[in-house]
């Protein structure tokens, strides 16, 4: 971006005045098997919102098609990640880790990538909005596609704060419904452990699919991560954290495209 294109932005936010800025989640994936090219989406964006938008479609139209999103900011995505698999599931986890390893994205207004017949497009695109914009979401050429909607939420992160104790503390997520839709895909899960006590601590990390196959993407402090598929109910140890007097740490993820949820994340805390 340049330093013009820059100062009109921040500009931008700053004639909002003291209206507040909200958070949606564009929760693009109906129909999620896509059979006739078309469009997928479209609508305004209002100025001053924290905008998410989370597609996955899968190429049912028996032909190659292009695949675009273009935002509402016409600066750019401030952070996306995108891919395209043959597997919903591998197609979902790649997008994920790239949009939690992209830090400095090149601010294209369109994303555009070629989707093969009965492949899955999956991906995740932040803007913030100065301006009132429109969004548009297509597989190729044509009208509306049929059965096409746009579920919103106004929840982009769900964060549980936990002061450390001994012993075994349990939650889940991906299982809630957002705005009708189950799976809480696209929503991040931000888990913040603090040691509060007067003694270091260890805390060990597990995750369990409990709605079926998958693998989970996660961010732990500043490394981002992905475990191999995982079986339903198997039990997989993502690390073990040292906290000392007054530390802490935090786990982040974010239900991806083509899992199936929830995921119950285990957290075992013992003196060391």
């Amino acid at each position: 971006m340049s330093c013009h294109a820059a100062l009109l932005f921040l500009l931008g936010l700053l004639n909002l005045g003291t209206k507040p800025v909200s958070d949606k989640l564009y929760f693009l994936n109906t129909p999620e098997t896509v059979r006739a090219s078309g469009l997928l989406a479209e609508g305004r964006v209002p100025a001053g919102t924290n905008a998410r938008f989370f597609f996955h479609f899968v190429n049912a139209t028996h032909k190659t098609q292009q695949f675009d999103l273009e935002g509402p900011n016409k600066n750019g995505f401030d952070r996306y990640g995108m891919s395209v698999d043959t597997s919903p599931s591998n197609a979902g986890a790649s997008a994920m880790y790239a949009f939690l390893m992209n830090p400095a994205p090149d601010r294209r207004q369109v994303l555009s990538v070629t989707v093969p017949a009965w492949h899955t497009v999956s991906g995740i695109a932040e803007t913030v909005t100065a301006d009132t914009g429109t969004y548009r979401c297509s597989m190729g050429n044509g009208d509306l596609v049929r059965g096409a909607n746009v579920l919103v939420s106004e929840t982009l992160c769900n964060t549980v704060e936990m002061e450390l104790t001994s012993g075994l503390h349990k939650f889940r997520y991906g299982g809630a419904v957002i705005g009708g839709q189950k799976g809480e895909y696209g929503i991040g899960q931000m888990y913040r452990f603090r040691n509060t006590t007067k003694k270091a601590l260890r805390v060990v990390v597990s995750v369990s699919p409990r709605g079926g196959n998958g693998c989970v993407v996660y961010r732990l402090n500043n490394t981002v991560k992905r475990t191999g598929r995982l079986l339903a109910k198997s039990v997989c140890r993502l690390a073990g954290i040292d906290l000392w007097p007054g530390q802490y740490a935090e786990f982040f993820t974010m239900p991806a495209g083509g899992m199936s949820y929830p995921v119950e994340l285990t957290c075992e805390v013992r003196a060391i």
